[in-house]
């Protein structure tokens, strides 16, 4: 006559010796699939050396890139964007005019700090410029001077304030990008 308990406490060890491999098993490809996607290669950050910058200024700083492991890449980047919000009027195909909300890049410089490699973990420095201006100010005396100026002040009223961010970003091939993204402080005359 068998022993049940002895075959029970058998089969148990192995259904949990099966379910053991299956879940290293599981864990490997998971691990694979998050270095396909691109998670968890590794983070940035962006240091600027001021928390607060004017128009005409040079914004220097370290990008410090922390990476899982060496990751080849096409390049390294930083870029300075100037955003703000816009209304204007749109005509629906009803025929009414209603306000509608647009985003407008007004600034967009990339700096690249590396080309196509193989990166490791570091710190890389960085410079980029700000612009001296944004928007042409009218320096018309008269009556035309004050038309243009009050023109300015009517689309001034539509405007949001700029919003200015530093993006650090590591173009990755196939996979998810490393990036970081920091808002900046830049004051206009």
């Amino acid at each position: 006559m068998p022993d049940w308990k002895k075959l029970l406490d058998t089969t148990k060890k192995q259904v949990g010796e099966g379910a053991k491999i299956a879940g290293q098993g599981l864990r490997q490809a998971a691990d694979e699939a998050r270095k396909v996607a691109g998670i968890g290669v590794g983070s940035i950050t962006l240091e600027p050396t001021r928390s607060s910058y004017e128009l005409g200024d040079t914004i220097r700083g370290t990008l410090k890139l922390q990476l899982s492991e060496p990751t080849p890449a096409k390049r390294l980047v930083v870029t300075l964007r100037a955003t703000r919000k816009r209304y204007v009027v749109q005509r629906g195909s009803d025929g009414r005019s209603s306000p509608v909300q647009r985003n407008e890049t007004i600034v967009e410089h990339e700096v690249e700090l590396g080309g196509e490699r193989t990166y490791e973990s570091g710190t890389h420095s960085f410079t980029v410029h700000i612009p001296d201006r944004i928007a042409a100010k009218v320096e018309i005396d008269g009556m035309l001077g004050d038309a243009l100026r009050a023109a300015q002040t009517l689309r001034s009223m539509t405007e949001s304030p700029i919003h200015w961010t530093l993006t650090g970003f590591l173009d990755i091939p196939w996979k998810r990008n490393v990036s970081k993204q920091i808002d900046l402080s830049i004051r206009a005359d």
